[in-house]
């Protein structure tokens, strides 16, 4: 049996809030009150409800993205499995493109975690950190395109279903990533 961390408990207390209120209503207070923490014991794990955010987004995304080549699990699997997770966050997911901006937006986070996830996954595929500045371009290109299209597909925009947005995403593959991310 799993024991969840304080950091996932934070978080599904905030999961449980946003569904009563928009992200940029919800105080450090609230969270810690409705799951029966202190103010210092959420400070000790996030910098504030926006790194609490960025946290949840990259740790659900990196799970998906870490399957690739286990399992027999492809890029495409993996790809799908993401939109799925979208498609089933997607109240939540709205509500924080919707109340949050700025420098804490959560498209900006979205958008970093996309790249990041990339980057990583091709460096692993070339054995090396370094990635050359044409492969990060390419990359950089495709993660926030990726992000934009998901924002707009999570808010009503585009009326694909997960697995129509899975077939799109991972057509758009660019060449140059494809030996990297495709196996």
């Amino acid at each position: 049996m799993k024991r969840q961390s304080s950091r996932e408990i934070l978080v599904a207390s905030f999961h449980e809030l946003m569904k009563e209120k928009p992200a940029d209503k919800i105080t450090i207070q609230e969270i810690v009150e409705n799951c029966g923490y202190s103010p210092a014991t959420f400070y000790r794990q996030f910098r504030d409800k926006y790194d609490l955010i960025a946290w949840d987004y990259s740790t659900q995304c990196s799970a998906i993205m870490g399957q690739i080549g286990r399992d027999g699990n492809t890029w495409e699997t993996s790809v799908r499995e993401a939109c799925r997770y979208f498609e089933r966050e997607r109240g939540y997911l709205c509500n924080l493109l919707a109340h949050t901006s700025g420098q804490d937006s959560f498209f900006r986070y979205m958008s970093t975690a996309n790249v990041d996830l990339l980057c990583r996954e091709v460096a692993r595929k070339l054995g090396k950190d370094d990635i050359p500045e044409e492969l990060r371009v390419s990359i950089l290109v495709f993660g926030y395109g990726t992000a934009q299209l998901i924002c707009e597909w999570l808010t009503g925009l585009h009326p694909y279903s997960a697995d129509q947005l899975t077939a799109l995403l991972t057509g758009a593959l660019p060449e140059m990533l494809t030996p990297y991310l495709r196996d």
